[in-house]
């Protein structure tokens, strides 16, 4: 497996933060960075050359994204605009590309969620049909979206790994897979099993600790044991990004190697 961290590239250029925090992930030993692309539809030029700068001197790679629509957008419902998402995409995936992304989370919750009393198979379809769009696009810059299941607080569309799996085979379009998040699923139910059952359409993965969100600490073993155990029933060994917060009595460096040091020891006995 390779293990990357989701950052904002854009707002720790801005915060002048990012070759440090990028230096930080990479002695860490962590192989990239996920890059949020929500913030790059409004960096200028230079500000753009500066984040493939660092990125560069830092060695690590960008090969995956996430938050692609803002929460301002709306791709579902009386306020969608297929011709705004079109202009939209042609601003932001050329930067992605150019970065080396190859894979792009589908997450963005508000912008995918349903109106109040908006017909709910309506809104389902018009979503399938934004995602085979927004997929068709994505693949003449050769990248792949992953369509992101999320938890009822974020969005009352794909709330399940179920609902993700089965809007990605509406979709059918060879650039459009889904993405297993451990925060988001939900552990009361048999929901994780659908990763295993679809491991040929999974994309990407985001980890962090249920509940709370954290970054997952080495005495946190236990806790994550499902997720490298379902990982491994799915055939999987790819790309694994930590989405969370850090914990605030440790420091940006401490999370990423008590992180990292989690990671490479509870991944091993589920090695594919």
């Amino acid at each position: 497996m390779r293990f990357g961290v989701c950052m904002d590239l854009a707002g720790d250029l801005r915060n002048k933060s990012l070759e440090t925090h990028l230096e930080m992930i990479r002695s860490s030993g962590f192989d990239f960075a996920e890059v949020n692309l929500a913030p790059l539809e409004s960096v200028s030029v230079e500000e753009f050359s500066q984040i493939r700068s660092a990125l560069r001197r830092s060695g690590l790679s960008c090969p995956r994204a996430n938050c692609l629509f803002p929460g301002s957008f709306r791709l579902v419902g009386p306020g969608a605009s297929p011709a705004a998402v079109v202009s939209y995409l042609n601003n932001v995936l050329p930067k992605a590309e150019a970065l080396g992304v190859q894979i792009i989370a589908l997450g963005s919750g508000s912008a995918r969620r349903i109106p109040d009393g908006y017909d709910r198979q309506a809104a389902s379809r018009e979503f399938v049909s934004c995602a085979r769009a927004i997929a068709d696009t994505a693949a003449s810059h050769h990248m792949r979206i992953a369509l992101e299941h999320l938890n009822p607080t974020e969005t009352n569309l794909l709330t399940t790994v179920k609902e993700a799996v089965h809007s990605t085979e509406q979709v059918d379009h060879p650039a459009c897979g889904f993405l297993f998040d451990y925060y988001h699923v939900d552990l009361q139910t048999d929901d994780i099993n659908q990763v295993a059952a679809h491991g040929d359409r999974l994309l990407h993965v985001h980890i962090a600790l249920p509940v709370s969100r954290l970054f997952p600490f080495p005495e946190d073993a236990a806790i994550m044991e499902p997720f490298f155990r379902i990982l491994q029933k799915a055939g999987y060994c790819d790309t694994v990004s930590i989405e969370g917060g850090m914990r605030k009595d440790f420091s940006y460096e401490e999370n990423l190697q008590k992180s990292m040091e989690l990671l490479k020891h509870a991944s091993l006995p589920f090695s594919v």
